[in-house]
Order: C-alpha cells, then sequence, then structure tokens
C-alpha cells in the first residue's frame, strides 16, 4: 500500500475517539550479491600490441599475428564483486485517531556490512521518516498533509542520496469502495551526494481517481480496484544545463560536452494504470508513462514501465510473492548524457532497472516468519531515439538471494 494512503485510511481503521495503534517489524539475514558495487560494464577492444591486464589495456612484447591484439577490457578497469553480506531492516509505525483528527508515524532504518574487504565501499546505511496528519471533512471528505524524508550513507558515496518533502492532500469518496478522487500538491528536493549537479528541487502535483468494485456472497467476496493518475513535477537543478556535444577543443576527433550558461530545468510527467485484484489472492497489474521534458541535452525522454505483484499461498503454510518490472526508455537526443541511471530517485534498493523478485514466506509463530528472497536486476531497454540518435547504455546484471527472519508485533 502506498505511503500517501495510509494517513486518510486512520480514519476508517480507527473508528473510536481516543483509540491508538503500534507495529513494530523487524528482518534479519544473510544476503549473496553478485554485483555488490553494481558495476555497469562495456567492454572495449585493446589496441593491437596491448592486452588486458587487472583491467586494463596495457602494452605488451609481441610479434606477428599476436600485435593484432583481440583482447577486451571492461572501460574503467572495474568489475563486478561477488561477496556475502548481512541485511538488517527495523521500522514502527504509530497511529492515534482524536475525533475526526488522525496522526501517524513511521520511522524505518536498516543497514548492509558486507563480509568481504572488495566490497566494503559497498556497506550502507539508510533511514526515512513519515510523518502526517489527517482530519474526516463533511461528506466523507478527507484532507491530510504529511511529510517524508530519505536519506542513505554508504562509505564511498557512488550512488546514494538524500530526498525530503511534503504533500497536502484532499480525498473525496470513501477508500473502502465506491469511487475516490484524490488531489495533491508539495514540495521536494533531493541531494544527489555523488554529483551536486543531480540534486533539485520543486514544486509537484498530482491527481488520483479510483474506483472499488466488490462482486460475490458473503463470505467469497472478492474486489476489483482500478486506479487512474498523473503527476507532474517541476526540477531545477544545482547544475548547468548540457549543450550539443561539440568536437573538443585541438581534438577534433573527439566529442566533448558542452555546458551552457543555463540551469538545467526539467518537467517531469507520469500518467499511471493501476488494476488490483484481491480474492483468493492478491494480484496488481500496472503501467506507468513517464515524460520527461529538458533544456539539458541528453535528458529528454519517455519511459514504459510494466509492472506485476501476485502474492497467493502455496501449501503448508507457504506464501508465494513474485514482483516485476520492465522498462523500455526512448531518448531523444543522439548521446546519452546522463551518469546518473536513477532518473526518478526512488530508493537505492528499487533502482530505476528492470527487475524480477521472487519470495517465499512461511510463519514460524503468530509474530516471526521465514523468507526466501531472490532478486534479478538487469539495466531498463533503451531503443534508438528520433532521427539517427543512437543511444548505448552499460550492460548491468545483478542477482541477490536473501534467507532470513522477520519479527513483527502490533497492539
Amino acid at each position: 500500500m502506498r505511503w500517501h494512503h495510509l494517513t486518510a485510511l486512520l480514519l476508517c481503521l480507527l473508528p473510536k475517539t481516543g483509540s491508538a495503534g503500534v507495529m513494530l517489524e523487524a528482518e534479519l539475514g544473510p544476503e549473496l550479491d553478485t554485483n555488490a558495487n553494481r558495476v555497469q560494464s562495456i567492454h572495449v577492444p585493446c589496441p593491437a600490441g596491448q592486452t588486458c591486464v587487472a583491467g586494463v589495456c596495457q602494452p605488451v612484447g609481441c610479434s606477428g599475428a599476436s600485435c593484432e591484439g583481440g583482447d577486451s577490457c571492461i572501460e574503467g578497469g572495474e568489475e563486478a564483486v561477488v561477496a556475502g553480506l548481512m541485511r538488517l531492516t527495523a521500522s514502527g509505525r504509530f497511529q492515534l485517531r482524536l475525533g475526526r483528527h488522525a496522526l501517524s508515524a513511521v520511522l524505518a532504518a536498516g543497514g548492509k556490512l558486507f563480509l568481504s574487504n572488495d566490497a566494503r565501499t559497498a556497506d550502507e546505511i539508510v533511514q526515512r521518516l513519515n510523518l502526517g496528519w489527517a482530519a474526516l471533512l463533511p461528506s466523507s471528505a478527507v484532507l491530510s498533509v504529511e511529510g517524508s524524508f530519505y536519506d542513505a550513507y554508504q562509505r564511498e558515496s557512488v550512488r546514494d542520496f538524500r530526498t525530503g518533502g511534503a504533500v497536502a492532500r484532499l480525498s473525496l469518496g470513501r477508500p473502502a469502495g465506491g469511487l475516490g478522487v484524490m488531489a495533491s500538491g508539495g514540495y521536494r528536493a533531493l541531494q544527489y551526494k555523488p554529483l551536486a549537479d543531480y540534486s533539485f528541487q520543486g514544486p509537484t502535483a498530482a491527481i488520483d481517481l479510483s474506483s472499488t468494485l466488490t462482486r460475490g456472497a458473503v463470505g467469497e467476496q472478492v474486489d476489483w480496484n482500478l486506479t487512474l493518475g498523473y503527476s507532474v513535477g517541476y526540477r531545477r537543478f544545482s547544475g548547468a544545463a548540457e549543450g550539443i556535444p561539440q568536437p573538443c577543443p585541438g581534438r577534433p576527433e573527439d566529442i566533448c560536452n558542452q555546458p551552457s550558461d543555463a540551469d538545467r530545468e526539467d518537467l517531469n510527467h507520469l500518467f499511471h494504470l493501476e488494476i488490483n485484484y484481491l480474492g483468493n489472492a492478491d494480484a496488481t497489474l500496472s503501467y506507468g508513462l513517464e515524460l520527461n521534458q529538458s533544456n539539458s541535452h541528453g535528458e529528454t525522454f519517455q519511459r514504459h514501465v510494466l509492472g506485476i505483484k501476485f502474492t497467493a499461498p502455496l501449501f503448508q503454510g507457504i506464501f508465494f510473492t513474485a514482483k516485476g518490472v520492465l522498462q523500455f526508455s526512448q531518448f531523444r537526443d543522439p548521446y546519452l548524457i546522463s551518469r546518473v541511471p536513477n532518473q526518478t530517485f526512488v530508493t537505492i534498493e528499487d533502482e530505476n532497472r528492470s527487475r524480477l523478485l521472487l519470495q517465499l514466506a512461511r510463519d514460524l509463530t503468530p509474530r516471526i516468519s521465514l523468507n526466501l528472497r531472490y532478486g534479478f536486476y538487469v539495466n531498463e531497454s533503451v531503443t534508438p531515439g528520433t532521427g539517427d540518435a543512437q543511444v548505448r547504455i552499460p550492460p548491468f546484471m545483478r542477482q541477490t538471494l536473501f534467507v532470513g527472519l522477520r519479527v513483527q508485533w502490533d497492539s
């Protein structure tokens, strides 16, 4: 369930004045990561008379055919590191109903400690805080205000960021069923730690339409939920916009980026459609279209995102969950300038890549469950842009395997 639905739902979940609820959750276990340092590998051929040594093309003594090269090295010389780690996450949620008002707070934190020195720079800690207030208005309308903060720390900052924002929402229609409308407006800021040019801030707005259809006899009811939404965000970046690449001074055979005198400004649109079925299983199918309009060369694109989520019981109390995201992007310009493989800046663990997550879970006690989780990540697919545009992104693959215990407690 999305966070922005939680505060409004408190007014239904906590019907009594002065009622409160607390939920605590933690997960701990070992994990194997086949690409701990998130290397994106571009293999380039070594020139004649050179061979690949420690990831770098180096001259070697040769004669005849051996001088023709043939070796290839990873651009940058860095290879993927396979490493084990220990993962720990913990969260707490507090909810309070006071008359026609509701308050909520969520505090979560997590960390990964790698067991290999080769992956030590990938150690990280993340934290998240959400605060919300909601008021029940006449005609079942709900007004809510929410604030959020997310921060990540790595030993060596290569992709972590800090983000925060505030949003006000007005919901019409009961979330339990029927037709609902939600409009929102807010402000968001992001600090991208490895590269300040990608830090931005700006206002946001969104509107969502949702409908619930319940069918079946009592005790056998199923729900079909449909959600249509649109959101837009203006982003003013700290860095300058990129101009059209030009031949490098003194090296006309090479192409160099050309920063402009203007600050980079983006207008990001997101249209999404989601269909959810809740019965003997919980299944969700979604489609999103992201359009990013930028005055910076290489940053205007459209992205199609297909998503699926499925949870169902198997046997012997085992539950199976599958989550899949498939992404296709098309860039307007002939060169992909972006150095950040995470345009929308979701959390580090949900990087903007195509991915498949599979999980088996079984309750050992009413509060403790055993989880086995597998993840597979690849870079999004990129199609050629308009005209002669050719876009190349580095190949990427990462797999993870986690086994651990989850503990839950609520009041």
